[in-house]
């Protein structure tokens, strides 16, 4: 068996030795032109022309496309509120690039939608604004068609994906995400429900398409400028709005648009003579779509998060309703060989129970008073009646499957990690671009025709297939790790690589290489060996952040497309490293086999960026292991890095995370944060933690010896549902002057938020207080303050463990903000 790994041979992120252009690329692909397409997540979209200088890959021209009147191609379409109203939101979403056609005549199929993202409220997007543009150079211009209009879009960030051609190129096949975390309505999702055509793969009929007229929309671009179209899907006829007014006809059809989903009441629905169906369904969140070369269509979904969302809730005779149900249980990344009419387990009721009744809930999670109606017994009494959908339905069922049975079947869910399950193999962390590898000539074949997919571990795996591609293995690639939240991956010339990093707003490219390259004993190359490093995935130590008086750091584990991740991404949201034991090399302990169910290395254990709301860093499994003294046993215990200021007078570490509630049965288990060296043997801790002497733990260890301990009652911590998704939040404030660090922790009750603080700690005379003034070394080079995220199951059995859900680290700090900064560290 050959050797599989890459090496890098260059980045693009704009013309060679010119300015860079590029900001949080989504969605990658060569085009018939032999240009490398490029779509940013505002909407964006970028062709390069490619050459090897040095050899290195770097563009040497670049394109913005645009309309010949200047508009650019998709972010020029008018977006709209939830209510069908006109929004003053300029950008469009951007997931999902395809590139076809002839080098002369390039056609490109975007997926776009309103680039608002909600979480845990109510922002307004327009739940239906998805929309699928044809964009084609004419000879002498950029022509662009919205070829379908009205797709639906979650509040969340999960919206129309990838796409790809039949082979015949007949037929365009597009990832639709799901609506909710696990089938129902939640607060972390805005409490809305599944629509009809949430959570599938839909088969577009190009040829259809193409035997339509092409429409004008006088208002369907931004600024009163007409827009062309082909087909948009109708709606429900909402019951809160006037028919034969401004939004609706006598008829109950939408006047302007399929625009405003109204939280369900003028979802899209889908009549039989639409151009189009639904192909599959059971799917959350998938990012990408593979239509290998022998034919089959795969893809590779986002799985569920622990307490964001539950599963549908049912009534008296068995049938899934759109009631909400907050908790839930998470899943892996599941691998889907996609066949037609197949379900996948990620419920959508709207689906199976097409006649079921419809309530539209505020972000209380109760019946929206604000609607007049706010319930409709039967959604499918809501389809107006000139449209050509059976009665009963709100799908007609030459559309989808007939069968009472298959459609009950959507509205339950399968975990995708069991027996029940049709994955072929699943991952960890959030798994997004898949590309099969086509490049027969690298490896001895070895790696042809199998898959490649992107993961916010920072990784890409290979799935390999097996010779009917019905099962796979996977395995994390040589050679391509380190990235910066890497989102979509294709293949490119010579069977080069070509990554897009959302979190680095570049593309990275690797070409194959036939050097055997053994394991990588000091993983960013600053002379620190993985095993001794505190920072494995940070060449400046944890000092490439400086904390200043007057500043607050925010490390939000979303994909860095706001741009504000302070430092590097190391594993994923800015976490570099992880407490060592000054045994264990890390790097090689996380591609080690995993013994937990559905996962296959132990990297696959974390989340670092979920796909949903702001983003969290998820221990899926929290193991036994524990720094505690002499121990020094501790695995998933992840942190960033920063230097302090001389001029800062204290600064206060604040950790978020959800509140394990009733999950947390055994004594001992913990959940908060630590600041220390970034080792096992020096640290100060605050955890949650069921402990008869106080909710709250506050622990200082020096040289493995426990110097001080002290305890904080938090009455009713725990006494809450886990379903409930409450939030505790523990503080740290340290003085280095005084040398103390004092805990605080704030948290949710079903009653309101209380506060309990403890008294300060003296961190004198210990490495802790020596890294925050900036003098500790580890072999001869200074390092950072290690801030991390601390969870551990200890003296329980493996199979009472938990799951720890981390929100975010935010670091401020105070002191004089006067007169010229420090020096950089």
């Amino acid at each position: 068996m050959a050797s599989i790994n890459f090496s890098s041979v260059g980045v693009v992120k704009g013309i060679s030795g010119g300015s860079n252009v590029l900001s949080n690329p989504t969605s990658l692909q060569f085009g018939p032109d032999g240009r490398l397409y490029v779509a940013e997540q505002n909407g964006s979209i970028n062709a390069f022309t490619i050459a090897i200088q040095n050899g290195q890959y770097v563009a040497t021209a670049h394109e913005e496309l645009k309309l010949p009147n200047g508009d650019e191609i998709v972010r020029s379409i008018q977006n709209h509120n939830d209510d069908g109203s006109l929004s003053q939101v300029s950008d469009r979403q951007v997931t999902g690039i395809l590139v076809t056609g002839t080098a002369a005549n390039p056609i490109l199929y975007i997926s776009s939608s309103d680039p608002r993202i909600a979480m845990d409220g109510e922002e307004n997007l327009d739940t239906n604004s998805g929309v699928v543009t044809r964009v084609t150079w004419t000879g002498s211009g950029w022509e662009a068609t919205d070829i379908l209009r009205g797709l639906p879009r979650s509040e969340a960030n999960h919206s129309h994906n990838g796409m790809v051609l039949s082979p015949d190129g007949s037929k365009l096949y597009l990832a639709v995400g799901g609506n909710t975390n696990n089938g129902a309505p939640s607060k972390f999702f805005s409490y809305t429900a599944e629509y009809a055509l949430s959570g599938t793969v839909l088969e577009i009929d190009l040829d259809d398409i193409d035997n339509r007229p092409v429409l004008t929309d006088p208002s369907g671009g931004q600024g009163g400028k007409s827009r062309q179209y082909v087909y948009d899907l109708p709606t429900l006829d909402d019951p809160t709005v006037a028919n034969g007014g401004s939004r609706e006809d006598s008829n109950g059809l939408d006047v302007n648009g399929p625009w405003g989903g109204n939280d369900g009441f003028n979802m899209a629905i889908l009549p039989s003579d639409a151009p189009l169906r639904i192909f599959a369904d059971g799917l959350r969140n998938h990012y990408d779509l593979v239509m290998t070369q022998a034919g089959k269509l795969y893809t590779v979904d986002n799985g569920s998060n622990s307490n964001l969302g539950g599963n549908p809730i049912k009534d008296a005779n068995g049938d899934a309703t759109n009631q909400p149900k907050n908790g839930g249980l998470g899943d892996p990344e599941p691998l889907f060989l996609l066949e037609d009419g197949g379900y996948y387990g990620h419920p959508n009721p709207v689906r199976s129970n097409q006649n079921l009744s419809w309530t539209v809930y505020n972000d209380s999670g109760t019946p929206d008073g604000s609607l007049t109606p706010n319930t409709v017994s039967d959604i499918s009494a809501l389809v107006p009646a000139s449209v050509n959908i059976q009665p009963g339905f709100v799908i007609d069922p030459s559309k989808f499957t007939g069968d009472p049975n298959r459609l009950q079947q959507s509205g339950t869910r399968v975990k995708r990690d069991s027996n029940q399950s049709n994955a072929l193999v699943t991952l960890g962390s959030s798994s997004n671009g898949l590309v099969e590898y086509t490049y027969a000539d690298a490896f001895g074949g070895e790696l042809l025709g199998d898959l490649l997919v992107t993961q916010f571990n920072d990784n890409v795996s290979r799935l390999d297939l097996n010779a009917g591609g019905t099962a796979a293995t996977s395995e994390l690639v040589s050679g391509l790790s380190g990235f910066s939240n890497p989102l979509d991956i294709t293949v490119g010339p010579n069977g080069t690589l070509w990554v897009a990093e959302i979190g680095g707003s570049q593309v990275s490219v690797f070409a194959p290489s036939d050097v055997v390259l053994p394991d990588n004993p000091d993983f960013d190359n600053d002379g620190i060996p993985n095993a001794s490093d505190p920072f494995i995935r940070d060449a400046s130590n944890g000092q490439a952040v400086l904390l200043s008086p007057g500043q607050t750091l925010l490390w939000d584990f979303d994909p860095n497309q706001d741009g504000n991740l302070p430092g590097s991404d190391g594993y994923g949201g800015g976490l570099t490293g992880v407490m060592i034991d000054g045994v264990t090399d890390f790097e090689q302990f996380f591609k080690e086999p995993s013994t937990l169910p559905g996962q296959d290395i132990k990297l696959d254990n974390v989340k670092f960026i979920t796909a949903a709301g702001g983003g969290t860093t998820v221990i899926e499994n929290v193991s036994n292991g524990d720094p505690f003294r002499t121990q020094n046993n501790g695995e998933y215990l992840f942190h960033t890095g920063l230097a302090i200021a001389p001029t800062v007078e204290t600064f206060t570490v604040k950790w978020s995370f959800f509140n394990p509630g009733d999950a947390f049965t055994g004594t001992y288990q913990q959940i908060g944060g630590y600041i220390g060296t970034g080792d096992q043997s020096n640290y100060l801790k605050v955890v949650a933690i069921q402990n008869p002497d106080g909710e709250i733990q506050t622990a200082l260890e020096n040289g493995d010896s426990t110097q001080a301990t002290a305890f904080i009652q938090a009455n009713d911590l725990f006494n809450v549902p886990e379903s409930d998704n409450k939030e505790i939040v523990l503080e740290l404030t340290v003085d280095p002057i005084a040398e103390t660090a004092t805990p605080t922790v704030t948290y949710e009750t079903a009653t309101g938020n209380k506060t309990a603080s403890g008294n300060a700690l003296s961190l004198s005379g210990t490495p802790l207080l020596s890294v925050i003034k900036g003098t500790h070394t580890v072999q001869g080079q200074k390092t950072g303050l290690a801030v991390g995220l601390f969870s551990s199951n200890t003296f329980q059995d493996e199979a009472n463990t938990f799951q720890a859900v981390f929100d975010d680290i935010e670091i401020t700090a105070t002191g004089d903000t006067s007169g010229d900064p420090p020096a950089d560290p």
